[in-house]
């Protein structure tokens, strides 16, 4: 009996007849976003308080909800970011109430679960494989740091989700909603402006993709199309976040210095912090973010997941050497067409897209003067996701290696389990929780 007849035997009607392999495809994907769900909601409300960097957005957040105009002034405020962020965290404690842990958390929640089908359609999308899709969905609802950033207060998450829509919107050929998608990362956070590196790529590759005798024509319209979408409307969404300030009785000159004094504060900014941590450690996980402490000893740690941090970096290796692979034989070839599209399969351009954009986040942050944290390598991270994801593809292609991806992804749920209460503040015996503690970096 097909799928098709089994639905209208409960009275529904499909469309279409599903196979097999579909029904598993919409189960597995079900079966992701519940778990991210749980993982995200679950508890959310816990600890009842505002903790590290919320004492300062969702603070500033109940003063936007409550119509304060001090929430838009520099001293004593958070306005060191633009206002998205704190936008939403009004709208939550709007909805759920101005003192609600889970309300001022909520859509940052909501975000971490957007960006899970985000990173599912992106892999999906860039190499044509549901596996990689999965994967790496898979791979990010099990991913610490992940996890704890998105069930706080702060903008990294909303980030992370405003990126990874741009992009996926841009390599789907809608620059409109990729546009928006970016405005949205920039209104967030400033390093959002590095999604124009792999927006920047993409066209790249689109030009090299082109007929050589439609360049002109192709080069005509993305002198439009990118001013448009990548300028005009980016610039437009950021402004539009300004509009509340705007209703508190402030200025469009007010929202100017408000800009050129955040701009003067991580230029300039000195402090140091015991848990800040230089950007080329953050690979390697040298040193996590200790956040909260309850009354009764639980914690919460910015902590990424062991297993999928250190694993993908020679994942990221492998992708780099494979999508070099079409380019090592025919270079010569493809320089006297002109075209890298001579040289390099789709699949090789997927790669390279892919390890370009996980650089494109990461390095920038070498010439950053200010404290950083581990945190700040949250961009980086979905593309290292990636990176492993086609990983788990390539050994599923081959029947005798599929044992070892099941493996790996089990491996790395049960250690997201393992380190669960180190990030959730869950009330632990005293040798579990100074268990994890594996080097001393980590205290």
């Amino acid at each position: 009996m097909k799928v098709e007849d089994r639905a209208t035997l409960l009275g529904l009607t499909l469309p279409i007849s599903l196979s097999a392999r579909q029904v598993l495809i919409i189960s597995l994907l079900i079966s992701l976003v519940a778990a991210a769900l749980f993982t995200r909601f679950w508890r959310l409300g816990t600890p009842d308080e505002m903790y590290f960097d919320e004492v300062f957005f969702a603070k500033t957040g109940q003063e936007i909800l409550r119509g304060d105009p001090a929430a838009w002034e520099w001293f004593g405020h958070e306005n060191t970011h633009p206002p998205l962020s704190k936008l939403f965290m009004a709208g939550g404690m709007a909805f759920f109430g101005e003192d609600s842990p889970f309300g001022w958390r909520f859509f940052g929640a909501l975000a971490g679960i957007g960006s899970v089908i985000f990173i599912y359609l992106l892999g999906k999308r860039l190499f044509r494989s549901e596996i990689v899709g999965m994967a790496a969905a898979f791979l990010m609802v099990f991913e610490g740091l992940f996890f704890v950033q998105s069930r706080m207060a702060t903008p990294d998450t909303y980030l992370v989700f405003f990126i990874l829509g741009s992009i996926y919107f841009l390599v789907s050929e809608r620059p409109l909603l990729s546009g928006i998608f970016f405005g949205a990362a920039i209104a967030t956070k400033w390093s959002g402006i590095l999604t124009l590196f792999p927006v920047g790529l993409y066209l790249v590759y689109r030009f090299l993709q082109t007929d050589r005798s439609q360049w002109r024509q192709f080069l005509r319209e993305a002198s439009i199309a990118v001013p448009l979408f990548f300028l005009v409307v980016p610039l437009s969404i950021y402004l539009l976040t300004y509009v509340p300030m705007l209703f508190s009785g402030h200025t469009l000159g007010d929202a100017w210095e408000l800009n050129r004094q955040a701009y003067q504060f991580h230029s300039g900014l000195e402090a140091t912090h015991p848990y800040q941590s230089p950007w080329n450690t953050w690979p390697i996980m040298m040193r996590p973010v200790f956040l909260y402490v309850s009354s009764s000893g639980a914690n919460i740690y910015s902590l990424g997941n062991p297993l999928i941090f250190w694993l993908g970096l020679p994942a990221l290796a492998f992708a780099l050497w494979q999508g070099l692979g079409g380019v090592r034989p025919k270079l010569d070839e493809a320089i006297g067409k002109l075209s890298l599209s001579g040289a390099m399969g789709r699949e090789q351009m997927a790669l390279l897209f892919v390890v370009l954009t996980y650089l494109g986040f990461f390095l920038p942050w070498a010439i950053q003067p200010r404290c950083m944290f581990i945190y700040h390598y949250l961009p980086s991270l979905p593309f290292l996701l990636l990176a492993l994801a086609y990983a788990v593809h390539r050994l599923w292609q081959r029947p005798w290696s599929r044992g070892g991806a099941v493996l790996f992804l089990g491996a790395a749920a049960l250690t997201f389990v393992y380190f669960y209460p180190h990030l959730a503040a869950v009330d632990v015996s005293d040798s579990l929780a100074e268990s994890y503690f594996w080097f001393s970096s980590w205290r």
